[in-house]
């Protein structure tokens, strides 16, 4: 299975967000993980990705939670292969984490499992940034697709009810002849 890497930095709320008293819940609850670093959390945007994770050895799911990752996932509408320009300070900090933990002992599971800790390494050196202008662009630029095949359906779904119209007003004329 092909997992998409892709992730985005998010950052941790305060424990006043969760409530308070009786009602208070823990971030856990949320799919939040305290362990991570400077209130930042990286989420994979696949959720395929996020369960793979959850699913691999401990070592390497440890190794990942304590250099920011959460095992929870969210897609914030950035294409794939593309990071925002904002977030490459907090990607870069924890790249450094990861490397600083992985040359100090690699998990002995690297690649077992459907999470494959080198093709994650391979996705995070190809992302690139993007900046808000691109991705407003991009957006504008999904929302004309979907507008242009919505246009595109209500013409096909038009011309099928024109051809039944006619279809049923021919066939009324003909049974009337006979």
């Amino acid at each position: 299975m092909s997992l998409r890497y892709d992730f985005d930095i998010h950052t941790v709320v305060d424990d006043e967000t969760f409530g308070s008293g009786d009602s208070k819940k823990k971030p856990s609850e949320f799919g939040l993980s305290f362990q991570s670093k400077g209130r930042k959390i990286a989420m994979f945007r696949d959720p395929k990705t996020a369960a793979a994770l959850r699913a691999a050895p401990k070592g390497v799911r440890s190794l990942l939670i304590e250099v920011g990752f959460g095992l929870n996932s969210h897609h914030n509408g950035v294409p794939e292969g593309f990071f925002p320009v904002e977030d490459k300070p907090a990607r870069q900090q924890m790249m450094r984490r990861l490397r600083a933990r992985l040359d100090q002992q690699v998990p002995q599971e690297i690649d077992v499992g459907p999470f494959g800790l080198v093709d994650f390494l391979e996705a995070v050196a190809q992302a690139e940034p993007i900046s808000n202008e691109a991705l407003t662009n991009y957006h504008r630029a999904l929302e004309r697709k979907a507008d242009a095949l919505l246009d595109f359906d209500r013409t096909m779904f038009l011309t099928k009810l024109m051809g039944i119209v006619i279809l049923a007003f021919i066939t009324s004329r003909f049974t009337l002849q006979i």
